[in-house]
This record gives structure tokens, C-alpha cells and sequence, in this order.
């Protein structure tokens, strides 16, 4: 049988330079994941995710409903809609409409006059 050298050694090469910038390319992804874990023991970052409710940013959680916005901002109006994301909300769904994460939420007040 005859083998071609330079094909095989040209293969074996383009292999070798494929498994080194997958190596590199692990070891990278490895060290990027090991820092993260130290900041996170230090305590040096958190990532909260929020929303903006009437253009000022408020934490947000996993099964936030609009009546659990309304409590955790401890306002004392009384609102009768909310918009979230350019959807209107009225009273009676508050208890049942979550709030999705990164949401734009206005509240609207109940204004009354004469």
C-alpha cells in the first residue's frame, strides 16, 4: 500500500490546530465560569432582574403578580388600571395577572373631581 505523506501529515496537522483551539477555547470557557463562581462567593455581584414601573426601576421575582407589585411598592393610591408592556389590566385581575420579567409597567391612579 502507498500512503501519501503529505496528505496524511497535513491532515493530522489541521487535526492537532482543530484540537488546540478547542482546548483553548474549553480552557477559556473554564476559567470565565471559575471567576464567576468566586465573585459570586465574594458577594462582589448580583444580578437582579428588574422592571420599570412609571419610569423608575423595581425588583423583580418569579410569579410576581400585579397585586404583589402594588404591595411591595407600599403606595397609598388607589389604581384602578395597570399597563404592562402596552397591555391594560383592570382591578378585578390583579390578583391573577403575573407580571413578566424586563416588563414597563404604568400604574394609573383613580382620579376622582368635579
Amino acid at each position: 500500500m502507498f500512503f501519501d505523506l503529505s496528505t496524511k501529515n497535513k491532515k493530522r496537522s489541521n487535526l492537532c490546530e482543530l484540537c488546540a483551539s478547542a482546548v483553548k477555547y474549553l480552557t477559556a470557557q473554564v476559567d470565565f465560569i471559575q471567576r464567576g463562581f468566586a465573585a459570586l462567593k465574594r458577594g462582589d455581584f448580583c444580578y437582579q432582574v428588574m422592571i420599570t414601573v412609571n419610569g423608575k426601576k423595581v425588583p423583580w421575582r418569579e410569579g410576581m403578580t400585579v397585586s404583589d407589585l402594588l404591595n411591595d411598592l407600599n403606595d397609598s393610591y388607589t389604581y384602578i388600571v395597570v399597563r404592562i408592556n402596552d397591555k391594560q389590566v383592570s382591578r378585578p385581575n390583579f390578583d391573577t395577572t403575573l407580571i413578566p420579567d424586563n416588563s414597563e409597567v404604568f400604574l394609573v391612579p383613580m382620579v376622582a373631581g368635579g
